[in-house]
């Protein structure tokens, strides 16, 4: 039998159940709305820090960041905390190593000047690597934008060395995840040494792989042009050295004696003379020649001859002295 006092209880149980229900769905209500004031908030706090990259998730006051770098997500955790109304914020362990893809960059050597590849977040950083490039030749090859890539120290300072890399042989660079790779050859260890110790403020959090290694026996371009440039005159009927061709053949002298495995071919020439004559001449100004470089210090075993005689043809010619000549061809290197 239901009583009175029996009907207000069980109205008692009602209205608590009911009460409790709607303390429950205004939590979650609450909950939504916190999350959706808090997120702008935390969002402009990280921007304003330079960590616009990493991502907040609300429950409540309560906020989980992930992707970014670990030092990135440990000072977005203290800014996100300091925002007015957030109770904490979290690293997320399951999501903090969802990172952007870092950028690549490679450079290597080709026959007439150098080939680029890689993948850079923007058009100003890639324009500034293609620029350095063209300090090393004709550029071919392109860098890849893609604003989704990730940012790194290198790009700033990468361009500064580029130019420095101009006396590499077979050079090879690259940028790829957490370290440089660089290969080719250089004249000398000090070369070496002094190249790495240029690199290395450049590298940022990078690890230098250096696989640089002494080649004695090369020439750098700028060697070779000396090399070139080292052709030595002589006037009419002569094959005396002057003051000029001796200045010349010192510039010579200080290639071959810092590059050990070069060997040369001295080639005489003769002006418009009969031929016999042209043949003796050429032979007496590569004579002149090798004995002015074996006397300097030069192995003559490193240092053959040629004359190539005279050019009856010539005669009249109005540049006919650069038939009265001595030049050189490498012909070990």
């Amino acid at each position: 039998m239901t009583t009175p006092q029996t009907k207000t209880k069980q109205r008692a149980g009602l209205t608590g159940i009911a009460l409790a229900a709607v303390i429950g769905i205004g939590s979650f209500a609450g909950s939504d709305s916190a999350a959706d004031d808090l997120t702008p908030k935390a969002y402009a706090a990280l921007v304003q820090a330079g960590l616009s990259n990493v991502k907040v998730d609300f429950d409540g006051r309560e906020a989980k960041l992930s992707n970014g770098t670990p030092d990135e997500l440990a000072k977005a955790e203290k800014i996100v905390e300091g925002v007015n109304g957030v109770r904490w914020a979290k690293i997320d362990s399951n999501r903090s190593t969802n990172l952007p893809d870092p950028p690549t960059f490679s450079l290597t050597r080709v026959a007439d000047g150098v080939n680029l590849n890689g993948v850079v977040p923007n058009a100003a950083v890639a324009q500034k690597l293609k620029d350095a490039a063209l300090s090393l030749g004709k550029v071919t090859g392109d860098l890849k934008i893609d604003p989704n890539v990730g940012t790194a120290d290198w790009l700033g300072t990468l361009s500064d060395v580029i130019p420095s890399l101009s006396e590499v042989d077979d050079l090879a660079l690259s940028v790829d995840g957490d370290s440089l790779a660089i290969g080719g050859s250089l004249e000398s260890q000090a070369g070496v040494d002094t190249l790495a110790d240029l690199i290395e403020p450049s590298l940022g959090d990078l690890s230098l792989d250096n696989t640089l290694k002494v080649d004695a026996a090369r020439l750098s371009p700028s060697q070779a042009e000396d090399i070139k440039a080292a052709n030595v005159y002589f006037a009419r009927g002569s094959s005396t050295l002057d003051a000029r061709g001796k200045a010349g053949l010192l510039t010579l002298v200080d290639v071959l004696k810092r590059n050990t495995g070069v060997e040369l071919e001295i080639g005489g020439h003769a002006g418009p003379t009969d031929p016999v004559r042209g043949k003796a001449l050429s032979d007496e100004r590569v004579a002149a020649v090798k004995e002015f470089l074996v006397a300097s210090g030069i192995d003559a075993a490193r240092l053959s001859t040629k004359s190539y005689g005279s050019d009856p043809e010539a005669d009249g010619d109005a540049y006919a002295e650069q038939y009265r000549r001595v030049d050189f061809i490498v012909k070990g290197n």
